[in-house]
């Protein structure tokens, strides 16, 4: 019997030790730093990035505007240098999207068929574009309408191979 009261003797000192513990505290988590700086820094740097793809977008684009303005103007204004003007509109938008050594000295055949290469199509080697090389400078030659509605078709054409 002495084991058993030894036990209860035991249990009752393990109760009133365990009775004398303290919880457990853990420690106090550390203070992180503000992330409303970084948050800040990532809306500046995607707000710089939108402006810079949106003009980067709309240079792209300004040439193919300016060009059917410029080919409405000449249109509408149907004087007797009209072809000579729309030669010089090509000249430009050429010399926007190429090398400018090779253009430049470019004339007749040679330029029909680069600007069929710009433009991807056959118009100026055998249609209506023909107009623009050695035929230009004759003293017959004149523009139609049909001419201008397929530049115009031509230049927008470009403007969405490219997008």
């Amino acid at each position: 019997m002495a084991s058993e009261t030894q036990k209860i003797v035991d249990s009752q000192d393990t109760t009133a030790l365990l009775a004398q513990l303290k919880d457990i505290h853990l420690p106090v988590a550390p203070v992180s730093p503000a992330l409303w700086p970084v948050y800040l820094s990532l809306a500046v740097c995607a707000v710089a990035l939108l402006v810079f793809a949106y003009r980067h977008f709309k240079s792209k684009r300004t040439w193919h505007s300016a060009a059917l303005e410029n080919l409405k103007a000449i249109q509408q204004h149907s004087s007797a240098d009209s072809l000579q003007q729309t030669a010089v509109l090509l000249k430009r938008i050429a010399l926007t999207e190429g090398n400018r050594q090779t253009i430049q000295h470019l004339s007749g055949d040679r330029w029909l068929r680069y600007l069929d290469h710009l433009f991807g199509t056959d118009f100026f080697s055998a249609g209506n574009g023909r107009i623009f090389g050695n035929a230009l400078y004759q003293p017959q030659a004149s523009a139609d309408q049909n001419l201008f509605a397929d530049l115009r078709r031509l230049i927008k054409r470009h403007r969405r191979l490219q997008s």
